[in-house]
């Protein structure tokens, strides 16, 4: 065989071995599937970041070792789709077990006290106490932290008042304060009024609060430090939200297939779109509805993933992104589809334009395309 030598390379190289152990003998089918994958990166060294992703499709006896490999090489990050591929049926125990390994130290699961000797009674206690103390922490004498803010239960209690009263100072505070009161009381111009007031309030921190309020708020690791969480639960709980967003992601909103499903009832012709049958492929990119007849795309999009301008400063940061390089993204973006060859009409909706008047906007886009 050709690749002889470099398929014992391969079998003693310490990642491998720690999965496959020492003495491991490959069969016929493996080591073709093996030289399949030599066939493109030629050596072990080539592959040295996933030889023991490698090593794994060996021990679970999986097949197609070409096509999982540029998979995983096109996915950043963990998944269960990512698992699926590098354990195939096996999955779903593998999943479990890192889960429980990653989790065992921290200190706000039960687990990680029963281990130490603690009965399970004992056990949550103590994660109470936990969970206490650093929610305590996270409210510390800080502006816009629970013992600050009026639309908390917290400051009100904290200023006298019974658990009762301070409800319903909170309930008055809520339905005042919200956009909902704006629109009644200033039906003529109640956007404007409502982002004055916030700006107002906004004003009314200086420049260190509002970056330690926003860092508590974000998705990032420091974020979640902040909030009162250890280095590894921090990092824990990053790469969940990563996963999430990457989940999510994959499924259409229900109210963008709604705007589909309007415009689909309207248009003659062949249209495009998640729940009727995919989403079409322009310029390299899935775009979220598109009529082949006139060759026009529309994207919703959704005023927290995108970062609404209407709703958020630039320098706002979720999972990691600003909302400016957010924006320059869904520019690049959608640049490249409008100066595709099957594109003739590029159309944006917001989610908070939709909601307010769909029946406008399907008009708006039907006007366009004519």
């Amino acid at each position: 065989m050709a690749y002889e030598k470099q398929l014992a390379r391969f079998m003693k190289r310490k990642c491998v071995t720690s999965i496959l152990g020492e003495q491991y003998c490959l069969t016929s089918k493996q080591k073709n599937r093996l030289c399949k994958l030599l066939d493109i990166y030629k050596t072990p060294k080539n592959m040295e970041n996933m030889l023991t992703t490698v090593a794994n499709f060996i021990y679970y006896d999986l097949t197609n070792y070409v096509g999982r490999y540029r998979r995983l090489l096109s996915i950043n990050g963990t998944s269960k789709y990512t698992q699926m591929i590098r354990y195939g049926r096996h999955w779903a125990e593998v999943y479990e077990f890192q889960s429980e390994q990653k989790t065992a130290h921290f200190k706000n699961k039960v687990d990680h006290w029963i281990t130490r000797g603690y009965t399970v009674e004992q056990a949550k206690q103590q994660v109470t106490l936990v969970q206490t103390r650093r929610g305590n922490e996270a409210a510390k004498k800080l502006r816009g932290t629970s013992l600050y803010t009026v639309r908390s239960i917290a400051y009100w209690m904290n200023n006298g008042y019974s658990e009762e009263e301070a409800k319903e100072q909170v309930h008055k505070i809520q339905t005042t304060n919200g956009i909902d009161f704006y629109k009644e009381r200033y039906p003529a111009n109640y956007e404007q009024k409502f982002r004055e007031r916030i700006q107002k309030w906004q004003e009314s921190y200086n420049k260190n609060d509002l970056e330690e309020i926003n860092r508590k708020k974000s998705h990032t690791i420091s974020g979640a430090l902040a909030r009162g969480l250890s280095y590894q639960e921090a990092v824990s709980v990053r790469q969940k939200n990563l996963a999430h967003m990457k989940n999510i992601r994959r499924l259409p909103s229900i109210i963008s297939q709604k705007l589909a499903g309007m415009l689909d009832s309207k248009i003659h012709g062949t249209c495009y779109y998640a729940s009727k049958n995919y989403e079409k492929l322009i310029a390299g990119y899935r775009v979220d509805f598109y009529h082949k007849e006139t060759k026009t795309v529309v994207e919703f999009y959704g005023d927290f993933y995108h970062r609404n301008p209407n709703l958020f400063e630039s320098e706002h940061t979720s999972f990691g992104v600003t909302a400016r390089e957010k924006w320059d993204y869904d520019a690049t973006r959608a640049n490249k589809i409008k100066l595709d060859k099957n594109t003739n009409n590029f159309i944006v909706v917001w989610e908070s334009e939709f909601r307010k008047n769909p029946e406008q906007v399907i008009l708006n886009i039907m006007e366009k395309i004519k």
